[in-house]
């Protein structure tokens, strides 16, 4: 904000205090190398400083320029007038601009006190986080060591079999569960997204389709991409791809056409 120019003297005689000056108020700071964003209310205490040391600074200027005006001013007039006038208006402006000084002070005790706890507990939540994940990785890590150091070689190759096993059943439950859901699917909700299903090793094809009307609107290409990254047999016409995939889903629709000779249509049909 731009300081305001006010005149030497009110109708009263009383000098104006300016509204406002400019002043930066940083957005946020960083402690120990974290990016800590101030909270609301330091923000408005970082503002209130701001302009009560704007109007300091805006009243020693005023008070300068009213030294010069009025000094000028008494070469034509009461030399003895002028000087008491001026004593007059400086020692108002000290006083307002030490009661300003006193509240910045209290100001700054108020905002060190909302640093020190604050954002020291801001950078310990923080630091918990990352020590708790470290934990983690440095258990997992020695358990592997352990038991390799450990158990006999058969008995880990057993171990990951089962750790093989027990994958397959969760992705062979979560596909069966989609399949399920998948069969309750109808073309007037073309929106409604359809369930995944999971690969071997347990990820999902990238051109898998994420609704039904993407699953109607796949190219050749595409249909053929998606039934391959699920290992499924392909063939050279796209509906037939298309009809295939939706089985493998179980969505329950299969592409036809209808009509004779050269003009053909597509349609979603219930199985």
């Amino acid at each position: 904000m731009d300081g305001s120019k006010s005149t030497l003297l009110s109708s009263e005689g009383e000098p104006q205090t300016p509204i406002s000056r400019r002043c930066s108020i940083s957005s946020e700071d960083t402690v120990f190398g974290t990016t800590i964003t101030p909270y609301p209310e330091i923000s408005e205490v970082q503002y209130s400083i701001a302009i009560m040391q704007g109007g300091i600074e805006a009243l020693e200027e005023t008070l300068e320029k009213l030294q010069q005006n009025t000094l000028r001013d008494g070469m034509f007039g009461d030399n003895d007038g002028v000087v008491k006038q001026l004593s007059e208006i400086r020692s108002k402006l000290r006083s307002q601009g030490e009661a300003q000084r006193n509240g910045i002070d209290e100001i700054n005790l108020i905002l060190k006190d909302m640093l020190s706890t604050k954002v020291i507990e801001q950078i310990q939540s923080q630091v918990e986080e990352e020590v708790e994940a470290e934990v983690d990785r440095v258990v997992e890590r020695q358990v592997q060591a352990c038991l390799e150091e450990h158990l006999p070689k058969q008995l880990q190759k057993e171990v990951n079999e089962r750790k093989a096993e027990l994958e397959q059943v969760r992705r062979d439950l979560h596909n069966s569960e989609s399949r399920r859901a998948n069969a309750l699917l109808r073309e007037r909700n073309t929106n409604e997204a359809i369930n995944t299903i999971l690969r071997t090793d347990g990820s999902v094809s990238s051109h898998f389709p994420k609704t039904l009307k993407d699953l109607f609107e796949l190219n050749a290409a595409e249909c053929k991409a998606t039934l391959e990254d699920y290992g499924v047999e392909t063939s050279s016409q796209k509906d037939s791809n298309l009809n295939r995939l939706m089985q493998f889903l179980n969505v329950q629709y299969q592409m036809v056409r209808t009509g004779s000779g050269k003009e053909t249509q597509r349609r979603a049909a219930t199985m």
